[in-house]
C-alpha cells in the first residue's frame, strides 16, 4: 500500500508539473518585448527596449549588433512604406512613415526631404483644388486666375499629374470657348444629303448643298471660277461631302460663324491668312526637350517653336489640329523610365572563426612518473614501465553553437538605378599622404596629397 501511495503521489507531481510547463509554453510574451512592438509597428519603442538592454549590457555585443540591425531594418521598411504612400498620393500616411524614420535616425536626409515633399505636395493639392473650383465657375476672369495657379504649381513640380491635367482642360475650355461657331456648325454638318454631279461647276455644288443645309458659302477671291467637280453620294453627311469636295480642288475651309463658312485656297499664304492658330505650353518631366521638339518640327512641320531647356517645357503655337497631335506625341516621348532601389552592405568579416566551430582536440601530452618520488634516481629511471609511467591529455572541447560577432559593417549605401543606365558608387575615406623630398643642400620640403 506505501508504494502504491508513492506512486500515485509521483504521477500527480509528474501532472502537476507538465501542467505548469504547459501554462508557461502558452504564457503570451509581455507587452513591452521588442518582437511584439516591431510586430505592431511601433519602432520607436520597440528600439528604446533594445537600446536599454544594451546600454545595461555594454560588453554584450549581441545586444548592439541587434540594435543596429534592427534599427537598419525599420528605416529601411518604413522608407518603402513612406515612398509607396507617396507615389500614391497618401500623404498623411506618407508624413507618418517619415515622421517615424526622422525620430529613429534623425540624421537621415531622406526622410527630412520626404517631409518638405509632402508639405509642398499637401499645399498643390489646396491650390489645385482651388483652381478646379474657379474652372468649374467658368467665368473667364475664374478661368485666367485657375490657369495661372496651375502655371504656379508647375513652376515648382513640373512632374505634378493632376496639375498637368488641369491645365490640359483649361486648354481645352479656352479652346472650346474659342470655338462657338464650330460647335454650333457641328450639329448642321452631321445631315445626310445625296449629291450626284457629273462635272458640275463647284459653286453650282455648294449652291445645292447650301439650299439643303442652310448654310452660307463665301469664296476668297483666289478661287478660280473654273473649278468643276464630279460627285455620287447618298445618304451622306455633309461635312464628308464638303471634305471630298474640298480635298478635290485643293481647296480649304474656315468657319466664321454658326452658318457661314469661308472657302479659300489651300496655299501656305493663305493658310497663314485665315487659319486660327493655339498657343500651348507643354512641361516636360522625363524626355529631352531638344528631342521632343525636333520631332514636333519633323512631323509636325511646325516653325513657331521655343524651348526651355531649364524649366523642361515647350511653347508651341500652331492650328489646334497640330497642337492635338503634339499632346499625343509627346504624351508618348515624356513616360519615365522604371526605377529600382539597390540596398548595398559592405562588411569587414573575419574568417578565422570559422574554425572555431567542431571539435577541439587536445594539443599537447605530457609523462610523468607514478607515484612521483621526491628524488629522481638513475635507478628509477631503469625500473620504469607502463605502469609506473602516467599521462596526461589535455582537454577536448566540442563548439556545437559559436556566436560569430567579428564583423563590422563599412558601409550601407542605397543606390538608385534607373532603366539602362549604370550604377557607380564609390566607398572609402580620403587619407592624406605626406611626401619629404630632401636637396643635396639640405632643404627638406613636405607635401601632402
Amino acid at each position: 500500500m506505501r508504494n502504491c501511495a508513492a506512486r500515485v503521489l509521483t504521477a500527480t507531481y509528474a501532472v502537476a508539473l507538465l501542467v505548469a510547463l504547459a501554462g508557461c509554453a502558452t504564457r503570451p510574451p509581455p507587452a513591452d518585448d521588442p518582437n511584439v512592438l516591431f510586430a505592431q509597428g511601433r519602432y520607436e519603442e520597440g528600439l528604446q527596449q533594445l537600446k536599454k538592454l544594451s546600454d545595461e549590457n555594454p560588453r554584450n555585443v549581441e545586444y548592439r549588433v541587434n540594435y543596429e540591425a534592427r534599427r537598419e531594418g525599420a528605416v529601411t521598411q518604413l522608407t518603402a512604406r513612406a515612398d509607396t504612400a507617396l507615389r500614391q498620393g497618401r500623404l498623411t500616411d506618407a508624413e507618418k512613415a517619415f515622421g517615424q524614420i526622422v525620430s529613429i535616425d534623425p540624421s537621415n536626409q531622406n526622410a527630412v526631404s520626404g517631409l518638405a515633399t509632402v508639405s509642398s505636395q499637401r499645399r498643390h493639392r489646396d491650390l489645385l483644388q482651388q483652381a478646379e473650383k474657379l474652372l468649374k465657375a467658368g467665368s473667364a476672369s475664374d478661368v485666367a486666375q485657375a490657369a495661372e495657379i496651375t502655371r504656379t504649381v508647375l513652376a515648382e513640380n513640373a512632374g505634378n499629374k493632376e496639375a498637368r491635367s488641369l491645365n490640359t482642360r483649361i486648354s481645352e475650355h479656352r479652346a472650346k470657348a474659342a470655338r462657338p461657331a464650330e460647335q454650333q456648325l457641328a450639329a448642321a454638318f452631321r445631315k445626310p444629303i445625296t449629291l450626284e454631279f457629273r462635272d458640275a461647276p463647284l459653286k453650282s455644288v455648294f449652291d445645292m448643298i447650301s439650299r439643303v443645309s442652310g448654310l452660307n458659302f463665301f469664296f476668297d477671291k483666289d478661287v478660280r471660277a473654273d473649278l468643276r467637280a464630279t460627285i455620287l453620294a447618298r445618304n451622306t453627311s455633309i461635312e464628308d461631302a464638303v471634305k471630298i469636295l474640298l480635298a478635290t480642288n485643293q481647296l480649304e475651309r474656315k468657319v466664321l460663324n454658326e452658318n457661314s463658312v469661308l472657302i479659300y485656297p489651300n496655299t501656305p499664304q493663305k493658310l497663314k491668312e485665315y487659319q486660327s492658330l493655339t498657343i500651348r505650353t507643354f512641361y516636360l518631366v522625363n524626355a529631352d526637350v531638344k528631342a521632343v521638339s525636333n520631332t514636333l518640327k519633323t512631323i509636325l512641320k511646325t516653325r513657331d517653336l521655343v524651348i526651355d531647356e531649364r524649366l523642361g517645357l515647350i511653347v508651341m503655337r500652331d492650328t489646334p489640329e497640330a497642337i492635338r497631335l503634339a499632346e499625343r506625341l509627346i504624351a508618348l516621348q515624356d513616360m519615365g523610365d522604371s526605377e529600382v532601389m539597390l540596398e548595398v552592405e559592405v562588411l569587414e568579416v573575419a574568417r578565422s572563426r570559422l574554425l572555431e566551430l567542431g571539435i577541439r582536440w587536445p594539443s599537447q601530452v605530457s609523462f610523468e612518473i607514478l607515484p612521483t618520488p621526491d628524488t629522481v634516481t638513475v635507478n628509477t629511471l631503469r625500473n620504469l614501465n607502463s605502469e609506473t609511467i602516467g599521462v596526461t591529455i589535455g582537454p577536448t572541447t566540442l563548439n556545437a553553437r559559436r556566436d560569430d560577432t567579428d564583423g563590422a559593417l563599412l558601409a550601407n549605401p542605397r543606390i538608385r538605378v534607373r532603366n539602362r543606365e549604370k550604377a557607380r558608387f564609390v566607398i572609402g575615406e580620403r587619407v592624406p599622404v605626406i611626401t619629404t623630398t630632401a636637396t643635396s643642400t639640405g632643404f627638406v620640403s613636405d607635401s601632402v596629397s
